[in-house]
């Protein structure tokens, strides 16, 4: 959708950033290419050979997958599915290349060896496949992408209950993850200030948007 009834910044006020999860680049087994050098020699040596499976436009998936192309110098396909299961299947069945997607919806599909995993996109290994390296490791500290998940309030909550809500959030997600819940989620847990998720927000938006701004992007 092109237009919108409201600013996805302005219209909300930032409470919590609750956790934040790397994502995983993926290739299909009938590739040869091992590495992520390999990946990128490849793709320029033959682009059409080459395109990425995304679940959802806009995602952070999409996201590191424009990202990839431009810190690559490369210009490869981006094809939406309806959602991550019928896109990874596709990788898996060696119909599209490759794909970056959050860890934990791909890592079944690399420990079964239906896919390989090349790189993690955060600074550091993730505590659930610390097997596989970062993307700072593989040559391209750049693509560094995560999801993340936060709570928001509406437009122009006071701050005092907004500071009381924030401590509620930070509170729940340290028990979760003493308990451990949040590393079987291959989540770290976060627990900032309202003012700190907002700064978090304003970057996390410049960036995307220059992006997607480069990529000569269209919303449908």
């Amino acid at each position: 959708m092109r237009i919108v009834p409201y600013d996805p910044v302005a219209d909300f006020t930032p409470i919590a950033l609750a956790g934040q999860a790397p994502l995983v680049l993926i290739v299909a087994n009938n590739r040869p290419e091992q590495t992520l050098a390999e990946i990128v020699a490849a793709a320029k040596k033959d682009p059409n050979a080459w395109s990425f499976a995304t679940a959802q436009l806009g995602a952070p998936g999409h996201i590191a997958a424009v990202a990839f192309n431009q810190l690559n110098g490369l210009n490869l396909p981006i094809i939406v599915y309806r959602g991550t299961a019928p896109a990874v299947n596709d990788v898996a069945g060696g119909h599209v290349p490759a794909m970056i997607e959050a860890i934990l919806a791909l890592l079944p599909m690399v420990r079964a060896g239906s896919v390989r995993a090349i790189a993690v996109t955060s600074a550091k290994r993730s505590a659930l496949a610390p097997e596989i390296p970062t993307m700072a490791e593989v040559g391209l500290p750049a693509l560094n992408f995560g999801a993340w998940w936060g709570m928001w309030g509406p437009p122009g909550l006071p701050a005092d209950l907004t500071q009381t809500i924030n401590g509620w959030v930070n509170e729940a997600v340290g028990a979760l993850a003493a308990e451990g819940r949040l590393a079987t989620l291959g989540i770290e847990p976060a627990q900032e200030s309202p003012q700190a998720f907002a700064q978090f927000i304003a970057t996390d938006v410049e960036r995307s948007a220059k992006l997607l701004k480069a990529a000569n992007f269209q919303p449908e």
